[in-house]
């Protein structure tokens, strides 16, 4: 870890909570560290795990050139989490067509 790297994921953590602040009074506690903080936490966690994921899948496809590695990683990425997001509309949407299918499904 570089010596840039531990202020900015305290600026990020910073970030993430200050923006969860809901309006209204309450105990600086509750009003800080409450369930959008912890699922903004989260959510970026695994950001970092994906790119991470990313990163290490796309330098394991060996020294061709860099755009060609960069597009079959696009690719193979963009194609599993369409089929993944499919399999989540057909469960959700039995008897609608996929096309219908609610964003929170």
């Amino acid at each position: 870890m570089s010596a840039c790297s531990l202020p900015a994921i305290v600026i990020g953590l910073a970030g993430v909570v200050l923006l969860s602040d809901p309006p209204g009074c309450g105990p600086a506690a509750t009003r800080f560290f409450n369930r959008a903080a912890g699922m903004g936490l989260v959510a970026g966690a695994l950001f970092g795990v994906s790119a991470i994921g990313y990163r290490g899948a796309s330098l394991a496809l060996g020294d061709d050139s860099f755009l060609l590695r960069a597009t079959t990683t696009l690719v193979c990425v963009t194609v599993f989490q369409s089929m993944w997001r499919g399999c989540g509309c057909a469960g959700v949407s039995r008897g609608r067509s996929v096309v219908s299918c609610p964003t929170g499904g």
